[in-house]
């Protein structure tokens, strides 16, 4: 019975998602999933180019190749002032370096943007500061994604919550079905992408579907 319950909770949230309408797809939002482990982080960036404040190629509902390369330099630093992450291991410390990594134009409107930020000791606790609302059409979310030594944690930030913190520490069985399930209830009244919200959604399956079988 005990072994039940949490995955009765992984079901419903699948269930959540599947009722989910079309509609709900017409709000504002980003993402970014970082990837943590030693000293350094590499945070993957998906935005759409023409709901940035200061559109980076304006007047025009698709970008080319060569505008972004005209832009990315820009991008990347609007990305810097706005979204920040401090490694706490006895005191907050600050990226001692942060570069651009690969960048792709999707769809003609989309940016999806690495960016790798090094630290000088290895990260114990994770904090991410978002203020890229203060860039983006009023309303705009963040669905954020941490895999930090190998666990997954995921936040949204927003005007209202602008900051979160991530540890290496497991979750147990209960707590990462309470989270996507969660997650599938905003997922239904924000409109976050299905398949972002899937692939977390089977990371966490598999995850307690090991714990059961251990």
């Amino acid at each position: 019975m005990g072994r039940r319950a949490p995955r009765a909770a992984v079901f419903l949230a699948v269930w959540l998602i599947c009722a989910i309408p079309a509609s709900a797809h017409d709000i504002l939002r980003g993402e970014s999933n970082l990837q943590a482990g030693g000293r350094m982080v590499r945070a993957t960036f998906i935005l759409n180019l023409f709901e940035l404040k200061d559109p980076v190629v304006p007047g025009n509902p698709r970008a080319t190749v060569a505008q972004l390369d005209g832009s990315i330099g820009k991008i990347f630093d609007s990305v810097q002032r706005h979204f920040l992450l401090r490694n706490f291991l006895r005191t907050p410390d600050a990226p001692a370096r942060t570069t651009l990594g690969q960048y792709t134009l999707i769809d003609g409107n989309v940016v999806r943007m690495e960016v790798l930020y090094f630290f000088e000791r290895d990260i114990a606790t994770l904090e991410v500061a978002s203020t890229l609302y203060e860039i983006m059409p009023p309303g705009h979310r963040l669905l954020t994604t941490v895999t930090l030594n190998g666990t997954l944690h995921e936040a949204i930030l927003d005007a209202g919550v602008t900051r979160a913190r991530f540890t290496g520490t497991s979750a147990t069985p209960w707590q990462t079905a309470w989270r996507f399930g969660r997650l599938g209830v905003e997922h239904i009244f924000t409109g976050y992408d299905h398949l972002a919200f899937l692939l977390g959604l089977l990371v966490a399956t598999t995850t307690l579907r090991d714990r059961w079988r251990a």
